[in-house]
């Protein structure tokens, strides 16, 4: 059965997945992807999530009025040639996620770029490390 928002094959594992109970974490990064759907805020926070559910309403109805006579779908997408409207549904998509993934801990990096496991290793292990420490404590093993 098709769900009601379409999104192409790269943003199914975006889209949440109900009753996960075990500990998930993000690294976010500035300088990273989250960086074109920051909206001008600090991601992954609930102002956040709600300014992104804010625009994309807004720009969704935008492009239907526009593109619906055309039978255009509303994409998601956050590369450089997206459209606002592109930008604004991958930033709902991950604010959606976000809200409702209640084991979901947000590392926060001050740098590293998108691909940070790769141009900062040391950085990375140091935050899951810490992350990692911190979930086995509050679980109960070490």
């Amino acid at each position: 059965m098709r769900g009601r928002i379409r999104c192409r094959r790269p943003f199914a594992p975006l889209m949440p997945r109900p009753g996960i109970s075990c500990p998930q974490a993000v690294v976010v990064v500035p300088d990273g992807l989250f960086a074109r759907v920051s909206l001008g805020l600090r991601v992954f926070t609930p102002l956040w999530a709600l300014a992104a559910l804010l625009v994309h309403v807004v720009t969704a109805l935008i492009h239907f009025a526009i593109y619906f006579p055309l039978r255009l779908p509303l994409k998601a997408d956050f590369s450089d040639k997206a459209s606002v409207a592109g930008r604004a549904k991958f930033a709902f998509l991950l604010a959606w996620r976000y809200l409702l993934m209640r084991t979901l801990s947000v590392i926060r990096v001050e740098a590293g770029g998108h691909h940070m496991h790769l141009t900062e290793p040391d950085k990375t292990v140091e935050a899951a490390s810490e992350w990692l420490a911190d979930t086995s404590s509050r679980c109960g093993k070490q």
